[in-house]
């Protein structure tokens, strides 16, 4: 029975590898194992079934034997295999238990010592199913269960004496002498052995690739085997088991999987592109003539047919002309003199402005809709404007606020009326279009009524073609938007007077930012913007701009508009932008410049002089004009009064752009002359600046009568 098991299991032995050779596929592994194995047997028996001995019991035995066989993994799992092993296996050990005994020396009887020897030769064929798995990297742990059939059971038992080493002997049991050291000395075949033998396994294995295709294997394994089974079963053999350590290695063989080839069609394209700068509007393309090519490649599993496409497109890019230059900041004193790496410092005074309201609402082309730019506020804060909340304004800005101005004046004056002139520019589409004119003064009623709570009877609409003053000749371009106006008069004065507020004022030292500009550009420039700022408030940046070419300088006078007066102690930054007409755009940015702040509070707390400083404004020089008249007559009154002995007087004229720049000055110099003398002054100074410093944008009406200006600075000596 036995050996017709060994049959079938020698032939399962032999057919499973040759089924594996037989096809290639990289989830297999399999290949030849062999190792050492160290047997631990543990016993609790005094003698085998059939086999005479004098033992008080055997307890443990130990020995090597080698083992070797075949090996297979089969992948089930990403990192799970199902490990199956056919294996020869030594499980051989002596086991050895030493006795006191009496013996004859000499004809005495002495105490000596002898030693139970137990050889067992135990080999078997072994199965072992196992689950590999891949913990880390390339380290396997390995859980089964090893399945033995033993081939061979024999036993050599021997008593003999140990001690004394070189005499005495071992007594009959009738008390006589045996002449012998030895005695129950036997071999052969252990009975009712069992035939079959079963142990749990655990290893740790580390797989180690021996080639760069994944085919041969070198793997190191430690494995220990925990006897379930006793070797003997009868009842004379109450415990006999072995526990083994092995230390093998293996060497597989994986059969990677060969496939047909496929074939796979690819296309791969060479596409040059050749860049060409020209005065293009946008990028555009020439594709080129396409020409063709073919290749084969091949690897392992595929066969590679490759055309390739080769083209050479033209591109044509918006040609990038080139604009250069420098931005130089200086400061220029009130003698004109210039200071290279300049320090401004900015002194706080105790200053009053009067601020002339210009009593004309301007509209755009055939339209009767308010522009944008005067600026409505919401009926639910009405009650929170507050003209003197406009003092860091300039005076075009107040002037934007111009009906909210009037709203709250009319309210504080609820006798007060005021009338309502709509007027056209009488040409073109508003050619002797009388409606448009009443359209015009009723949108302006209708925000003072719905917006400032106005009784509508306390509003009078009058409608005309041109303009009482009409801006001549109407024909012209400029005098046309000045004819599409609102006119607002009204019967008390308070209404339209000019605004006065009491503020601190800023006057700078050096006077005068100049921006000293040197550009060069391949294109004539389109435009332009100049603008200096401070990080803190850069929201009230100074800037100008132009879309013509550029001067050699610019100049800032810091003190002019307080609203871009340097505010704090740090840096002014300057940046000058150029666009060319192609709408190339280059910055070019100075070296910042140190500002200094003098406080109010600083100069008492240093006891320094200080001054009241106070300017004014006369609007409504008609155009080309210069006699003081209407209520201009009322602002010289008011001034003439705030003027002291000590007081120190400038008086500067100033024009429009529209006519001879020379004759502009001139006219403005006599505006100047004419003011000093409706004053009653003779140290004042006077000087007319014409169109070199334009206060205001003369793109709009509004602008231009602004810039129709004489301002008058007053600076008074405050007495500690």
């Amino acid at each position: 029975m036995k050996w017709l098991v060994m049959k079938k299991i020698a032939l399962l032995f032999f057919f499973i590898p040759v089924l594996l050779l037989s096809q290639e596929d990289n989830r297999i592994r399999f290949g030849l194992y062999g190792g050492i194995g160290i047997n631990a047997h543990t016993a609790d028996f005094k003698k085998l079934p059939g086999c005479p001995s004098c033992s008080p019991g055997y307890s443990d035995g130990s020995g090597l034997g080698f083992n070797f066989g075949f090996v297979s993994d089969y992948k089930i799992f990403n990192n799970v295999f199902v490990s199956g092993k056919f294996l020869y296996q030594d499980m051989s050990a002596k086991l050895i238990r030493t006795e006191k005994t009496s013996i004859i020396a000499e004809g005495n009887i002495q105490e000596g010592e002898f030693e139970h020897s137990l050889d067992a030769t135990l080999k078997s064929f072994s199965f072992e199913p196992a689950l590999k798995i891949n913990v880390f990297k390339d380290l396997y742990l390995n859980l089964g269960l090893n399945v033995a059939f033993l081939l061979k059971n024999n036993f050599s038992q021997l008593e003999k004496l140990t001690k004394p080493t070189n005499y005495g002997t071992f007594l009959n049991p009738d008390g006589s002498d045996s002449f012998s050291r030895e005695r129950n000395k036997l071999s052969g075949e252990i009975k009712d052995a069992n035939p079959i033998l079963f142990s749990p396994m655990a290893s740790l294995s580390v797989l180690l690739p021996l080639d760069d295709k994944g085919r041969l294997f070198f793997e190191p394994e430690a494995s220990f085997y925990y006897g379930l089974s006793n070797f003997v079963d009868n009842e004379l053999v109450e415990k006999w088991k072995c526990n083994t350590l092995s230390l093998a290695v293996s060497l597989k063989y994986s059969p990677i999987k060969s496939l047909s080839k496929q074939e796979v069609n690819f296309e791969k394209f060479e596409i040059d592109t050749i860049k060409i700068e020209k005065d293009v509007i946008a990028t555009s393309f020439i594709i080129g003539k396409e020409k063709f090519e073919f290749d084969l490649e091949e690897n392992d599993q595929e066969i590679i047919k490759i055309r390739k496409t080769i083209r050479t497109d033209t591109m044509f890019v918006k040609k990038n002309y080139n604009i250069s230059g420098n931005l130089i900041v200086v400061g220029v004193d009130k003698d004109g003199k210039e200071t290279s790496n300049p320090q401004f410092i900015v002194e706080e005074f105790i200053s009053n402005r009067l601020d002339p309201l210009l009593n004309y609402i301007f509209f755009d082309d055939n339209s009767f809709q308010i522009p944008d730019r005067y600026k409505k506020l919401d009926q639910t804060i009405t009650k929170d404007f507050k003209i003197d909340s406009l003092y860091k304004e300039t005076t075009l800005e107040i002037y934007y606020n111009l009906l909210n101005i009037i709203g709250k004046r009319m309210n504080d004056y609820p006798e007060s009326k005021i009338s309502l002139i709509g007027s056209n520019s009488d040409m073109n589409l508003e050619k002797g279009n009388l409606n448009l004119s009443e359209k015009r003064a009723f949108a302006v009623k209708q925000y003072l009524t719905s917006t400032w709570n106005i009784a509508a009877d306390r509003i009078k609409i009058e409608k005309r073609n041109l303009p009482t003053k009409a801006s001549i000749p109407k024909e012209d371009l400029y005098k046309m938007q000045e004819n599409r106006r609102v006119e607002i008069v009204s019967d008390n004065y308070k209404i339209l007077e000019p605004v006065f507020i009491q503020k601190v004022d800023r006057i700078a030292n050096p006077p005068i930012v100049r921006f000293k500009i040197a550009v060069q550009s391949e294109l004539p420039i389109k435009n332009w913007e100049l603008m200096a700022y401070q990080e803190k408030d850069k929201e009230n940046a100074f800037k100008i701009f132009g879309n013509s070419e550029l001067k050699n300088y610019i100049d800032w006078e810091l003190s002019s508009i307080q609203k871009f007066t340097p505010k704090f102690e740090d840096l002014l930054k300057t940046e000058l932008k150029i666009e060319d007409e192609k709408s190339n755009i280059k910055i070019i940015s100075a070296t910042d410049t140190k500002i200094d702040i003098k406080s109010i509070s600083e100069k008492r707390m240093e006891i320094q002089s200080d001054y009241e400083i106070e300017k004014f404004s006369l609007i409504l020089f008609d155009f080309d004009k210069s006699s003081i008249e209407g209520a201009n007559r009322k602002i010289i009154d008011f001034i003439s009064k705030r003027i002291k002995a000590d007081s120190e007087v400038e008086i500067i004229g100033y024009t429009d752009n529209i006519g001879d720049d020379e004759y502009n000055k001139k006219l403005s110099e006599k505006r100047a002359e004419e003011t000093k003398k409706a004053l009653g002054l003779k140290s004042a100074s006077t000087k007319g600046v014409g169109e070199e410093m334009l206060l205001f944008s003369n793109d709009l009406p509004e602008g231009r009568f602004y810039n129709r200006t004489i301002n008058i600075i007053v600076k008074t000596s405050i007495k500690k």
